[in-house]
C-alpha cells in the first residue's frame, strides 16, 4: 500500500523557474525513501491571497507540514526561483534529505524571496532525475499558481516519466488558478495517476498538502451488482467459453459442470509464484479505462490448511495483482486471510492482508466448524479497481462476515484476467473451488 510520506517530492510551484543543478547523479545512487520538498520562490508568489502574500501562505504551509513528518523519515529541501529573475535554471539543493530535519527546513524556507520563472516541466523532470525514478518510487506534489513558462509542455513531461519510471507519480495543487489554468496542469496528475486538488486559500492549500501524502483509506466494501456489468460468465455449459484459455493446462483438475467451474489443486508450492503452476484461467476481456469491480461468486473447500483462491490481472512475464482469500493454518488450526498482493517476474513484490477467521483458543483441528460452513456456503471475492489503488473485500466470509484490505497502489497494471486455485504447502488434501460466476462491472 501506498504508504504516508513514502517517497515525496513537494513542489511548492506558484510561476517559477527550475533546472536541476549538477550534483544528483551520486544523491541518486541511494535506494532509502526519502521526502524532498521542492519550494517555489517565483515572482508570482508576491501576489496576495487574502490579507498576505502566496509566499507567505505557502511558509506557513509548508513549516505546518514537515514538523508532522516522522522524524525517522529523511527529508530535504530543493529551492527554485530564489536567486535570479527571468532564468528558468535556477534551482539549489538547499538541504540534502537526512532525518529529523523538519525544523531546519521551515527556518530556510522562512528566509526565502520571490524572484524567478515558472518551468514546471523541466521541475518534474529534475525532480524525478534526481530521486532516480527509474530505479524506485518518486513521488512528486507540486502547488502551482501558473502555467508553464519556459516553452515547454508538462503534460508530455508527466507521460514520458510515468512510462520511463518504475514507479512515477505527480500530486498537483492547484494555489489559486482559474479554471485554464487548472485544465493546464489537471493533466500532470492525470497522466501519473497523483491527484488533482484545488486550493484558494492559506487553510485550503495547508488541508491540500496533508492529503496528498496522507495514508488512503480503504474505500467503502462495494458488493457485486448486476449494474453496469461489462463481461459476465455463469459457466451455463460443458465448457469453457471462447475467451477463456488455459496456460500449462491439467485436464484432470477442473471441469465446467452443472453451471459451476470446478477447480482442484493437489498438488504443494503450486501458485502465483511458480510460472509452471498448472491451470492459470485467462480470459481475454476488455478492461475499462475508469474504475471497476471483478468479482467471483462460489463455494471455497479451503481444509488442507495451505489452501487459496485467487483472482486478478496477469502476464505471461509473472507479473500479476490478485485478490485473493487464503487458509493458513497454526497449531490453533485454520486462519482465514483476505489479501490483495502484487507480483513482479513470479515474484510477491508487495501487499495487503486482512485476518478475517482464528479459530477460538483449544480448537486445535485442522478443519474448524468454521472451515466447514466457509466450505457449504457461498461467497463473493472482488477486486476493486480505484484509479491506482485496489483492494479485495468478501462478502459472507469463514464466519459470515465482510471485510477487506487496505489499498495496495499499482502503477502499471496487466490486463488479462485470472483464475487460479493455490496450494502453498506441503499439506496433504485436495484445494477445491466451484465457481458459479465471474463477473466485470464498471463503477
Amino acid at each position: 500500500m501506498h504508504r504516508a510520506l513514502r517517497t515525496l517530492s513537494l513542489s511548492l510551484c506558484a510561476g517559477a523557474a527550475l533546472s536541476l543543478t549538477a550534483g544528483t547523479a551520486a544523491h541518486a545512487a541511494s535506494e532509502e525513501p526519502q521526502v524532498m520538498v521542492i519550494m517555489d520562490s517565483s515572482g508570482s508568489m508576491k501576489r496576495r491571497i487574502g490579507p498576505r502574500s502566496k509566499m507567505e501562505v505557502a511558509k506557513l504551509a509548508v513549516a505546518d507540514f514537515v514538523k508532522d513528518v516522522d522524524p525517522q523519515t529523511p527529508i530535504g529541501l530543493m529551492v527554485y526561483g530564489a536567486r535570479r529573475a527571468k532564468d528558468c535554471t535556477d534551482i539549489q539543493v538547499a538541504i540534502p534529505p537526512n532525518a529529523g530535519q523538519g525544523d531546519k527546513i521551515a527556518s530556510y524556507v522562512d528566509g526565502l524571496r520571490p524572484r524567478g520563472e515558472t518551468p514546471i516541466a523541466q521541475s518534474l523532470k529534475d525532480a524525478a532525475e534526481y530521486m532516480g525514478h527509474r530505479s524506485r518510487t518518486a513521488t512528486v506534489v507540486l502547488v502551482t499558481d501558473g502555467e508553464e513558462a519556459c516553452n515547454a509542455d508538462p503534460c508530455q513531461a508527466a507521460a514520458e516519466l510515468e512510462e520511463s519510471g518504475v514507479e512515477f507519480t505527480a500530486h498537483v495543487v492547484g494555489f489559486g488558478l482559474n479554471e485554464e489554468q487548472s485544465l493546464a496542469v489537471r493533466c500532470l496528475a492525470d497522466n501519473t495517476g497523483g491527484q488533482f486538488i484545488a486550493a484558494d486559500d492559506a487553510a485550503s492549500l495547508a488541508a491540500a498538502l496533508v492529503k496528498t501524502v496522507a495514508t488512503p483509506e480503504p474505500a467503502p466494501i462495494v458488493k457485486a451488482s448486476t449494474d453496469n456489468t461489462i463481461w459476465f460468465d455463469d459457466f451455463d455449459g460443458e465448457s469453457l467459453g471462447e475467451q477463456w484459455s488455459i496456460r500449462n493446462e491439467d485436464t484432470d483438475s477442473y471441469i465446467v459442470d452443472g453451471g459451476q467451474l470446478i477447480m482442484i489443486n493437489a498438488q504443494s508450492h503450486r501458485g502465483p509464484s511458480k510460472a509452471n503452476s498448472p491451470n492459470f484461467f485467462d480470459a481475454t476481456i476488455d478492461l475499462p479505462s475508469g474504475d471497476w469491480d471483478l468479482s467471483v461468486h462460489g463455494t471455497f473447500e479451503f481444509s488442507t490448511g495451505r489452501d487459496a483462491f485467487l483472482v486478478g490481472l496477469t502476464d505471461d512475464e509473472g507479473r500479476g495483482i490478485y485478490a485473493g482469500a487464503s487458509n493458513h493454518s497454526n497449531s490453533n488450526g485454520p486462519n482465514f486471510y483476505v489479501f490483495t498482493h502484487e507480483y513482479k517476474g513470479f515474484a510477491k513484490r508487495t501487499g495487503e492482508a486482512t485476518l478475517l477467521y482464528a479459530p477460538p483458543k483449544g480448537e486445535n483441528k485442522t478443519l474448524s466448524v468454521a472451515s466447514k460452513n466457509f466450505a457449504s456456503r457461498p461467497t463473493t471475492l472482488t477486486l476493486h479497481k480505484r484509479g491506482r489503488k485496489y483492494y479485495t473485500s468478501i462478502d459472507n466470509g469463514p464466519a459470515g462476515e465482510e471485510g477487506q484490505t487496505e489499498t495496495l497502489t499499482v502503477l502499471r497494471a496487466p490486463k488479462r484476467l485470472t483464475l487460479m486455485v493455490q496450494k502453498y504447502g506441503n499439506y496433504t488434501g485436495d484445494t477445491v473451488v466451484s465457481l458459479d460466476w465471474v463477473k466485470l462491472t464498471a463503477k
